[in-house]
């Protein structure tokens, strides 16, 4: 083969594998984000009340926003304040409905979002 041909084909290959490696990179930038993102939604949902299965139990729903408010943000520690507070209908691992209250708050310095779960155990009047 021509010294020069395969000085070519060399080159060309080796701008190939560049271009090629520059992709894989490229593409762990792009997924780092969302895999990171999924294990901080994880976290979330795993601490006390971020999900139905792990409601709060509080005896009057009159205590469940100042409880929201003075909790840090699970992010960064911040301030939170109250976005929404709504009831819910949610199924158990049984299917039976379970009446919980849903709050979703924000933090004020970090801009996340999420939601704590309540489930109201005081007593009901008839």
């Amino acid at each position: 083969m021509d010294p020069v041909l395969a000085l070519l084909a060399f080159a060309v290959l080796a701008v190939l594998a560049r271009l090629v490696a520059l992709g894989v990179a490229r593409h762990r930038q792009l997924r780092a984000p969302s895999l990171a993102a999924a294990a901080d939604q994880r976290a979330l949902r795993a601490r006390e009340g971020g999900a139905p299965d792990s409601a709060i139990a509080v005896d009057s729903a009159a205590v469940i926003e100042p409880r929201v408010v003075r909790t840090p943000c699970p992010r960064c520690g911040g301030h939170v304040h109250v976005v929404e507070h709504g009831a819910a209908l949610v199924d158990d691992h049984r299917g039976t409905p379970r009446r919980l209250r849903r709050v979703l708050a924000r933090c004020s310095p970090c801009g996340r979002s999420f939601e704590t779960w309540f489930e109201v155990r005081g007593t009901q009047l008839d």
